[in-house]
């Protein structure tokens, strides 16, 4: 209060934690939050709280707290509004005010604009807010209304800031917090009229990264990652682990629902296995006869499992994926339950409901009607007053649905994220005699299983976000301006102002939803029209894709190339260019289908490949790139028996290689604590984790403030891929020429990085906000190249699946298409025809003469005779490759060696296979590998003791130690 006229107080507060922040990033950071205008206008807070663990008891609390808040003995708050957005919340509240010995007189509800008004003219100082009866926050909040609270100081409780979109399958979730903050914010006259400010605080368990980024407190500030966290939280994993809540995914069942759902082209194919990538879900969620066979499998747990649980009182809810879906349902489980309580045994069920709810929609029967003339209100007193229950749901009631008998959820629908939560969670309550719940997927190929597991492993902590929402604001000014230009929007813009401007349309609430449905359909139809217009109509020599990358130097070659204009250069033009912290994180990105193009480590790309996003490795572009960092007093791995262990997300590669090193050591009793990079740094420097094992710039960054690297991946996982470049298979199919674009310039790039590391590391310092020392170091430990060995990605895909992080069976020639790679070598490859003129000599064997290749990081074309060749002074080595392929012939062709092409796709495997059936005659043999060869070695290491002599450098049972001359 006492900064309540200081209107950037917060962007002041804001800047000085930003002391030691480069100016520039400090001002670009500083400029974002003063276009949320957070805390300008009214005040904000944000509260994570496990759902189900008695948040309406919290708010109920808090409302009676503030209302009695004095200071210089006036009110502080003249009105606590309680904001809620489901009937069902609303009966919460009523029952909550009754245990708290609250009269009903001493709360007022507010259900339209009339009765809010009359709620801040009246003396009762608690006023609940029923949204669902309002529609929209911003009716409630006109010009008219803000007058008046611009008087007054009110404090806004949001039982859920997130509901869901009104309609038949929009499982999309809006925030109220910014419906709400939005009118103040927007308001002109209110901004400069009010004297006092307006509180909102927002109450959920899942907060995304939007509502973080705008709504959350300042949580620090490194490396370019801002991070935003909750004012204050009591997560599902300390809910769970106290006893307030049961954990949902302790009884997750997949049930298999497969069937054909159109004829094949040929009836033939009817006996081989058909994929339905491209069947609409529409056509399989309200397919009949798959809804008919599952309602009679839900209808049979029902009686024999369900209501049998928590002694006789279990209730269930199935989630469907449309209202026709859900009166089909309701058809369906009402037939099959009837024909079964004909069975004595099942009698007694008889009178369990059967109850269905949706939101209105004037192209289906009204859910009153179905559920027998009962209103929703009567609906919602019927399940909780019957022993059992099923409740039959679309998008209502999978957030704030509160019904502790609730044992069993039903999903034929799919849900991730915010939306897996919010459903799952309805089941989570804890009574009298229930020790468990139970999630029962009929999803098409059960992905809801994945899902919930990642969004439970994402919000079952304190969630902090690093989410930068303006990326997206760019894209869309970029997407404007286009339209601009177009023939369709000068057609179609003043039609589309005339029906929105029209007020004689809307004056019903009914018709003016109507004109502002149609509103939208026009106006969607109009940036459809525009960027098909668009890409129609600007044919180039430039191919526009979107580009995602990891926000580290794994990604060097991506940034030295974006640096160097290399991809315009090339033709390729970047529509979008996203940076992620982490490459789980980029994971989720590939399946949106603006980004054809990744630079991503290779565990997340198997990752992503096993989920089915339709993705093809190209290129490798380094290995290496992780490191365990510890406190300088822990000396050794075998010192972490019972330690705690920072690290990222499982299926993570620093999630592999700490497995790997459990295992390899025998450690026991080690706990792993799963946090980002940055906040694994922190956790480091306040003593919360023992040992972090961390990607690089981290682990170098962390070595850099005082701790020790105790292994690095190399040592763990020798010749471990580190990152690839991955495209999707429709660029392959569309456009080759742009994908061997992409491979020459990260070829290019990776040549640049080696050859002028100090470019590089200024390159990347700048763009990872980090010190080029620290960039130079951390790059020193990665060997960045575009090999990539097939033997090795399917020695990773078996680990994983090993892990049981991926189905087995995946092959990795499926994942990779090394072709781009091959062209790109043999380019590099020199050579000379004996006795003739020749390029270099690719092609393959010509009986009138011999063949000679060589590998080199420079390449170009040359013409000439043996004596040409020989004559040349060696002063490069696109000179030194001529005279290696030129010897290599001239020996062939004297007879003196035979293999003098390079081996390549699956010869190198097969040359170790022979030659290790070679050396079992040699079984107590010291082998020496001159000139390093990674399968090769991978097969020698197993079986005998091996040396590496590769440069200047040697290698032995993982140990990396100076060559010795002479040896």
């Amino acid at each position: 209060m006492e900064h309540e006229q200081e209107d950037d107080y917060f962007e002041k507060l804001l800047e000085k934690q930003l002391v030691g922040v480069s100016e520039t990033k400090k001002q670009e950071l500083l400029k974002k939050r003063k276009e949320y205008s957070n805390n300008k206008n009214v005040y904000s807070l944000l509260m994570q709280y496990a759902a189900g663990f008695g948040k309406s008891n919290i708010i109920g609390w808090t409302a009676l707290q503030l209302k009695d808040l004095r200071r210089n003995d006036e009110y502080v708050y003249d009105k606590i509004m309680i904001v809620v957005d489901r009937l069902q919340l609303r009966s919460q509240i009523d029952s909550l005010m009754l245990n708290m010995n609250i009269d009903n007189r001493m709360y007022v509800e507010a259900r339209n604009k009339k009765t809010f008004q009359e709620a801040l003219a009246s003396d009762t100082r608690i006023v609940i807010v029923n949204l669902q009866k309002f529609g929209s926050v911003r009716d409630m909040l006109d010009a008219e209304v803000l007058q008046k609270l611009a008087k007054i100081r009110i404090v806004f409780l949001i039982d859920e800031i997130h509901r869901s979109h009104r309609g038949d399958q929009h499982e999309e979730m809006v925030s109220i917090f910014d419906e709400l903050q939005y009118p103040f914010d927007n308001n002109t006259q209110y901004s400069q009229i009010r004297k006092k400010k307006n509180l909102i605080i927002g109450f959920t368990a899942t907060p995304d990264d939007h509502a973080l980024a705008r709504f959350g407190e300042f949580s620090g500030y490194a490396e370019s990652e801002k991070l935003w966290r909750p004012f204050d939280s009591y997560t599902m994993k300390e809910a769970i682990e106290d006893g307030f809540i049961l954990n949902p995914l302790k009884n997750i069942v997949p049930v298999a629902s497969k069937m054909l759902f159109d004829l094949p082209t040929n009836l033939l194919e009817g006996f081989t296995e058909k994929e339905y990538k491209d069947a609409q879900k529409k056509q399989i969620y309200e397919n009949r006869d798959r809804i008919d066979a599952i309602a009679k499998y839900v209808a049979d747990l029902l009686v024999k499992d369900v209501y049998r649980k928590i002694h006789g009182t279990g209730k269930a809810m199935l989630a469907v994926y449309s209202i026709k879906s859900a009166i089909a349902y309701k058809q369906a489980v009402t037939k099959h339950f009837n024909a079964l309580i004909q069975e004595p045994k099942y009698a007694k069920y008889a009178e369990a409901p059967i109850h269905i709810v949706y939101s209105r929609n004037q192209d289906e029967q009204s859910a009153t009607v179905l559920n027998g003339g009962l209103s929703e209100e009567k609906v919602m007193q019927s399940f909780a007053l019957n022993k059992n229950g099923l409740m039959i749901v679309v998008a209502k009631l999978q957030t704030g649905f509160d019904e502790k008998k609730l044992h069993t959820l039903f999903l034929d629908k799919e849900i991730k994220g915010i939306s897996a939560i919010q459903t799952i969670s309805r089941v989570n309550r804890t009574t009298k005699y229930k020790n468990d719940c139970r999630i029962v997927d009929f999803s098409y190929n059960n992905v809801n299983v994945q899902n919930i597991k990642d969004a439970f492993e994402y919000f079952s902590n304190v969630v902090v976000s690093d989410f930068d929402p303006f990326g997206d604001k760019n894209v869309l000014n970029i997407l404007f301006i286009e339209l601009k230009k177009s023939d369709t929007f000068d057609k179609f813009f003043t039609v589309f102002m005339a029906i929105y401007d029209d007020k004689t349309k809307c004056n019903d609430s009914e018709r003016k939803d109507r004109t502002h449905s149609l509103v939208s359909i026009i106006g969607i139809t109009l940036l459809i029209l525009t960027i098909l217009t668009i890409g129609c109509t600007h044919k180039d020599d430039t191919k526009s894709i979107g580009m995602a990358v990891e926000f580290n130097d794994h990604a060097a070659c991506a940034y030295v190339v974006k640096e160097n204009d290399w991809y315009e250069g090339a033709g390729v033009n970047l529509i979008t260019y996203e940076s992620y912290a982490t490459g789980m994180r980029l994971t989720s990105a590939l399946a949106r289908g603006d980004i054809t193009v990744a630079y991503i480590c290779l565990a997340p790309a198997i990752m992503a490949y096993a989920r089915g996003v339709p993705l093809v490795i190209v290129s490798g572009t380094r290995k290496h790139g992780y490191g365990l960092v510890a406190s300088p007093c822990t000396i050794n791995i075998p010192d972490l028996n019972g330690a705690t262990v920072g690290c990222v997300r499982e299926r993570g590669p620093a999630d592999l290689l700490l497995n790997r090193m459990i295992r390899e050591y025998d450690l026991k009793d080690v706990r792993i604590q799963r946090m980002n990079p940055l906040k694994q740094v922190i956790a480091l420097e306040t003593s919360i984790i023992d040992v972090a094992f961390l990607p690089e710039r981290h682990a170098t960054v962390a070595e850099s403030k005082g701790f020790t690297m105790l292994v690095t991946s190399h040592e763990l996982w020798y010749e471990m891929q580190g990152s690839v470049l991955i495209v999707k298979r429709e660029l392959i199919k569309n456009d080759l020429e742009t994908v061997r674009s992409l491979v020459r310039v990260t070829e290019r790039a990776t040549t640049g990085v080696n050859e002028n590391p100090d470019d590089a590391a200024r390159i990347l310092a700048k763009d990872l906000d980090t010190e080029p020392e620290i960039i130079k170091k951390s790059m020193s430990r990665l060997n960045y190249t575009t090999e990539i060995d097939a033997g090795f990605v399917q020695e990773m895909i078996d680990y994983m699946a090993e892990l049981g992080y991926i189905d087995e069976g995946i092959r990795a020639d499926d994942m990779l298409d090394t072709k781009f790679l091959q062209e790109f070598y043999n380019l590099t490859v020199s050579g000379v025809l004996l006795g003739n003129l020749a390029s270099s000599i690719l092609e393959g064997a010509d009986d009138a003469g011999s063949f000679g290749q060589a590998f080199t990081d420079m390449y170009g074309d040359f013409e000439g005779t043996l004596l040409d060749a020989l004559a040349m002074e060696l002063t490069n080595n696109f000179r030194r490759a001529i005279f290696v392929a030129t010897l290599n012939a001239v020996m062939r062709n004297l007879g003196i060696i035979e293999g003098s092409v390079h081996c390549k796709d699956a010869g190198p495997e097969e040359c170790g296979l022979d030659l290790i059936e070679f050396l079992k005659r040699h079984r107590e043999s010291r082998i020496v590998l001159v000139g390093f060869q990674p399968v090769h070695a991978r097969r020698f290491s197993k079986r005998h003791d091996l040396k590496i002599l590769d440069g200047s450098c040697e290698y032995r049972k993982g140990e990396i130690r100076c060559c010795r001359a002479g040896w």
